[in-house]
């Protein structure tokens, strides 16, 4: 039976890395980080069949890098970097923006240097050899977003 993750785990790692994420400043306001967000959002749609035979497979390979790069247009902008002189200095992501609003919080006085998460879980692009390298350190800090840095 063809297995479309396990053809995953054959693409090349640096599919899976976002080459020019959303970096703002820290003073930015949380609602002009939001608008960024929400401005290059961009979703896509793919028809994945359920057929398995030879040429559905080729298919499904296809798709399957397909959903890979939909994903990755999915996620692009799922959350901020938080840069200073070139320095990650903390991350803002949708989670935050959710839970800031479920505290009714008055977002428009809030800057990003105020709420973002400044213990940032990162790693050198060099130790991606695999997927699972960076699934593991999602899953394990129960993270959404792994900011590569040099």
């Amino acid at each position: 039976m063809f297995n479309p993750i396990a053809a995953l785990t054959d693409l090349d790692v640096k599919l899976a890395i976002i080459r020019h994420p959303l970096m703002l400043p820290p003073e930015t306001s949380v609602t002009d980080a939001i608008a960024a967000m929400n401005r290059h959002r961009v979703t896509g749609i793919s028809n994945t069949g359920t057929d398995h035979s030879s040429s559905s497979q080729l298919k499904q390979l296809h798709n399957s890098q397909q959903d890979l790069q939909d994903l990755h247009l999915e996620t692009h902008f799922s959350c901020v970097l938080v840069t200073e002189a070139s320095r990650l200095v903390g991350i803002f992501s949708r989670r935050d923006m959710v839970r800031l609003i479920a505290q009714q919080h008055a977002l428009e006085t809030l800057r990003l240097a105020d709420v973002m998460i400044q213990k940032v879980i990162s790693s050198p692009e060099i130790e991606f050899t695999n997927v699972f390298v960076a699934t593991g350190l999602l899953q394990k800090y129960r993270i959404r977003n792994l900011p590569t840095v040099d």
